[in-house]
């Protein structure tokens, strides 16, 4: 039963971030489209599942906040460096409208599967804890950028590629996923705030 559920979970998960790859990449001239449709669905998440009373969901909210604001902060400092660009903007602009809403997105989708790993494996440390969220952060968003690197959104400058997404481009989402998540297991253990991924779980003597 609860391996039926976590397999459910998993195919949900991928084909949300598969729409979402393919919806960005068909509509990537069209940005501001992209923008209004993810906010939408953004918006719609927020009323049905975040904003209730309750930590859990403020904490999942502040995590796709933060997360959409370090996305930016990455972004801006990739395009300005020339490492990775967005294809076919009007006006000349560089910077897509739906990143924002991408990022916080991403967050959210992780932050389920996540869930659901947590729930099946139920890891005994803080170590296992961290192999979910690696693993979860080295396969789920480098599917994601394949899928629109491959419909023409952009590209990198990196070398060392698998489908158009470079290694150090993987190694940069791992420790951003890591860096966020590790603020918010410190949140949680501070306020001691009961959350089924960011829960506080010692280290194994």
């Amino acid at each position: 039963m609860f391996y039926n559920k976590l397999v459910k979970e998993i195919l949900k998960a991928f084909l949300k971030l598969i729409l979402a790859g393919v919806m960005i990449g068909l509509l990537h001239q069209h940005d501001l489209i992209i923008a209004i449709l993810l906010g939408i669905y953004i918006v719609w998440k927020l009323n049905v599942e975040i904003l209730k009373k309750s930590q859990q969901n403020l904490i999942l909210l502040f995590g796709m906040l933060s997360t959409s604001l370090i996305g930016v902060i990455v972004e801006k400092w990739g395009i300005y460096n020339h490492f990775w660009t967005y294809q076919n903007l009007s006006a000349g602009r560089d910077f897509p409208y739906w990143l924002p809403f991408a990022w916080a997105l991403a967050f959210y989708l992780m932050y389920k599967l996540e869930r659901a790993l947590i729930t099946y494996f139920k890891p005994k440390s803080l170590n296992q804890k961290f192999v979910i969220f690696i693993l979860v952060s080295m396969i789920f968003p480098v599917v994601g950028e394949m899928i629109t690197i491959n419909l023409g959104v952009w590209v990198y400058a990196w070398p060392y590629q698998i489908l158009g997404v470079p290694f150090y481009a993987i190694l940069y989402l791992v420790l951003l996923h890591m860096f966020v998540n590790s603020i918010f297991l410190m949140i949680c253990f501070q306020y001691k705030i009961k959350d089924p991924v960011f829960s506080f779980l010692k280290f194994n003597a």
